[in-house]
């Protein structure tokens, strides 16, 4: 399980988009599924064959016994899938099969409205993100008409943002992330250590005092530096 998560983890460190991320959501979300219809469909058959003679379950009844354990398997998951979506041709005999067969009813509406509220949700909140960016487009268009922008400077400023936009699409910048305005001070001054670290140490006297440049760091998130002066 743990070495499960830490690759998940690391798939999911790779996603730079917010339609590749809701691609995995969604895949992983499948596969919870599937893997939770077999459990039900092992439940279901197992409940089938401990029907004895005098109430016969639904193993007995569609004459299961003398089929492969292909057709078993099949037969089982073919109802555990359609208890999510629909009904199955497979009916509850005995009063235990009635009775995991309710229970899984109840589980599979939790299932399935949690799977169309997070497919709802994410495509909204991209949807939105893609309104805003549209809405951003139209006033900068607008703010250059109206400012009387020649066509040279326009597209100029045109290309610049796209080529940003584009670049802020693989790339996370520090002002995007919220959750980082709750970090202690010294935390952020690691952090911010670490970040511009291999920047500074591509000069040779900062690669020699590597160990000491926490402080020249901390002075650049306050100070600009321009391309020269370091």
């Amino acid at each position: 399980v743990g070495r499960l998560r830490r690759f998940i983890q690391a798939l999911q460190d790779k996603i730079i988009s917010e339609w590749s991320s809701l691609a995995m959501n969604l895949t992983l979300y499948s596969l919870g599924l599937v893997l939770l219809s077999h459990l039900i469909a092992c439940l279901w058959f197992a409940v089938g064959i401990a029907a004895d003679d005098s109430m016969p379950g639904w193993v007995q009844v569609h004459n299961m016994f003398d089929a492969s354990i292909a057709q078993r398997y099949l037969k089982s998951m073919h109802w555990a899938l359609t208890m999510f979506l629909s009904s199955s041709d497979v009916y509850p005999q005995t009063l235990l099969e009635t009775l995991v067969a309710d229970c899984v009813i109840v589980m599979s509406i939790i299932v399935f409205s949690s799977l169309i509220a997070m497919v709802s949700g994410a495509v909204t909140q991209i949807c939105a993100l893609g309104a805003e960016q549209w809405r951003q487009q139209w006033l900068l268009t607008r703010y250059l008409r109206d400012a009387h922008i020649s066509n040279s400077t326009t597209t100029r400023i045109q290309r610049y943002l796209q080529s940003r936009a584009q670049w802020m699409k693989v790339h996370v910048t520090e002002d995007q992330v919220m959750l980082l305005e709750h970090l202690s001070e010294p935390l952020r001054n690691k952090l911010k250590n670490e970040s511009l670290l291999p920047h500074v140490c591509g000069h040779p006297i900062f690669l020699k005092i590597k160990a000491k440049t926490i402080l020249f760091v901390s002075a650049c998130s306050s100070t600009t530096v321009a391309a020269g002066d370091v």
